[in-house]
């Protein structure tokens, strides 16, 4: 987790202050996040999240987040989208690859039908 949080902070660096590629503020039209549906990838997404805009300057109580007791100050939920497995293309292609080239690479746990 750590490392994703760091590589976050440095992507919102060279992308977000750098090179103003996206607001430093969270902005959902310009930032969508896309996991693979499994704990550690959703976690590692959720990281990175974090590090690129946990705690920023321009996030605004009760608009960016809740203004309440118990809620992480400056902590903007940014939504992690899957899909199943059985129909993502995109994060499970290694499995079709192993599937047709190594049947036992193919028995591994990741790879279900």
């Amino acid at each position: 987790m750590q490392q994703h949080r760091i590589l976050g902070a440095f992507l919102f660096k060279k992308y977000g202050i750098d090179s103003s590629f996206f607001n430093e503020t969270y902005t959902p039209s310009q930032i969508y996040v896309r996991s693979a549906d499994f704990n550690r990838t959703i976690t590692s997404a959720t990281s990175n999240m974090v590090g690129m805009y946990y705690n920023r300057n321009g996030d605004i109580p009760g608009l960016d987040y809740p203004a309440e007791n118990g809620w992480p100050n400056g902590y903007v939920p940014i939504p992690i989208h899957m899909i199943q497995q059985s129909v993502d293309h995109v994060s499970f292609h290694f499995c079709v690859m192993t599937k047709l080239a190594n049947p036992i690479l193919s028995k591994r746990k990741m790879c279900r039908d």
